[in-house]
């Protein structure tokens, strides 16, 4: 019975999109998941709105998530609710994609389906994924690349295109290079297991490396071509280069027991799979080393930058998801009697377990930033500056006001290693807010920058506290 529901293919997808949907529809509307969703919707209207990007408003990112935010903001105005339905549009083609994949080598419908699902799982169970942070983007152009890698004799123009997918994914962040080497290196170990000519194998590599390079190079002559590419160089390169990295390994040890400990089920899973497929075959499999090389890239790759923050494992979910298929022996799924029925099931729970906890966080809880932004809106006239001093910045994207400096996430300002990097001194980038003179000022807690603290008890009168520590101040 499953196998006739998903014969067709575009009846898998419409599935697939309903279960993402259903997952996640009631995070939608609030407002402030993650900062730096709020940094890219700023960003991306100041975009549309014709600003320059690196030369009017500067993030350290590469330029494809708020060009891509853009876009968003072009087709549905409410920023909030677009960038959300549009990241759980890219979730659901990317478990889409891993149907594709899985269903091109096991044969077994309903295994690339739980595949599928899986990635949904592990993209909306978890708070990291609801945000449309650059991982729910990047990840899809990596799992397009692995599609259209894995077709049967792909001709020239795949190769390009798998290329270009892996590349688009690069200038949403740069991380995904650790993707494309470990991937990149498990094909050319394929193409050397399967006896492939050395021309053949130069003329592949060489064909996708063009492609991964093309969006790349775009960027850069975009930028060239707008007038502001030293800007565009020195915000993406020379800042990220700059900045201060101390790999400690008490940190890595901590962070990467963090990681298990949230991810527990899905990795002790892959974890057993691996080990029971070793075990049986007494021998290390090129399916269970392709994972491998796969899963120690990825893990160079979040650990690399010393930050460490949990939403970075997004990263891995592709691997999670395509993993126990690939490892598992299917042929045992046959045997299980009401698989479909026990399938339903899980689906069911799952989704309704997870619109509970949606509710009681997005629905039931309060919207602090939007009472926030519908209190000053009553108050202010369309001159009047605001200053959003270290939290709730989306209020500006809220209140249609630009941020008064070019460093639109509030850290900017706080974070030792930001300012360090930055070559900032943020008294000098206070006195530029002072100059400004705006009518309402809103921090959380006390300022660290004192010039800011004494500006305000000199010239501001406190109106109104949010969350009991959040204080709205007016110009006297």
């Amino acid at each position: 019975m499953f196998d006739r529901i998903v014969e067709k293919k575009y009846v898998v997808f419409f599935i697939l999109a309903a279960i993402t949907l259903l997952a996640r529809w009631l995070s939608f509307n609030f407002s402030v998941i993650d900062h730096d969703e709020s940094t890219y919707i700023v960003i991306a209207r100041d975009i549309l709105n014709g600003k320059l990007l690196y030369t009017d408003m500067i993030d350290i990112k590469p330029p494809g998530i708020f060009y891509l935010f853009a876009g968003f903001l072009l087709i549905i105005k409410d920023g909030i609710l677009s960038v959300r339905i549009f990241a759980s549009l890219f979730i659901a083609c990317s478990s889409f994609l891993i149907f594709l994949i899985v269903n091109r080598y096991s044969k077994s419908r309903f295994f690339s389906f739980f595949s599928a699902f899986t990635f949904i799982l592990l993209t909306s169970a978890y708070r990291i994924g609801l945000p449309a942070n650059t991982e729910i983007f990047f990840t899809f152009f990596t799992i397009l690349f692995i599609y259209l890698l894995i077709r049967k004799n792909s001709s020239s123009l795949i190769l390009l295109l798998a290329g270009m997918s892996i590349g688009t994914g690069f200038i949403i962040k740069y991380v995904v290079l650790f993707d494309f080497c470990a991937i990149m290196l498990i094909y050319l170990l394929y193409l050397i297991k399967n006896r492939t000519g050395i021309g053949k194998i130069i003329s592949n590599i060489l064909l996708i490396t063009t492609g991964f390079l093309m969006p790349f190079v775009f960027a850069h002559l975009f930028f060239f071509i707008s007038g502001n590419y030293n800007d565009f160089f020195y915000a993406t390169f020379e800042v990220t280069r700059n900045y201060p990295t101390v790999l400690k390994a008490s940190e890595i040890c901590k962070y990467i027991i963090h990681i298990h400990k949230i991810f527990m089920p899905f990795l002790l899973s892959f974890y057993v799979l691996v080990g029971f497929k070793i075990f049986r075959e007494k021998r290390i499999s090129f399916t269970v080393l392709s994972f491998l090389i796969w899963y120690f890239m990825l893990w160079v790759s979040v650990i690399i930058p010393g930050k460490y923050f949990a939403h970075y494992f997004i990263q891995f979910f592709p691997l999670l998801s395509l993993a126990c298929p690939f490892i598992f022996d299917h042929t045992k799924i046959k045997e299980l009697k009401y698989k479909s029925g026990l399938f339903a099931l899980i689906l069911f729970f799952s989704v309704l377990i997870l619109n509970y906890r949606n509710y009681k966080r997005y629905i039931a809880a309060h919207d602090y930033p939007r009472e926030i932004a519908e209190y000053i809106q009553r108050r202010i006239d369309k001159e009047d500056q605001i200053f959003i001093g270290n939290n709730y910045h989306i209020i500006y994207y809220f209140l249609n006001k630009e941020v008064p400096l070019k460093y639109v996430h509030p850290s900017v300002l706080i974070k030792k290693d930001h300012i360090k990097t930055l070559k900032l001194n943020p008294k000098d980038e206070i006195k530029k807010i002072i100059n400004t003179k705006p009518k309402y000022i809103l921090i959380e807690g006390k300022f660290p920058v004192d010039i800011l603290n004494e500006f305000i008890t000199r010239e501001y009168v406190h109106i109104k506290t949010f969350n009991t520590n959040i204080h709205l101040y007016h110009r006297t």
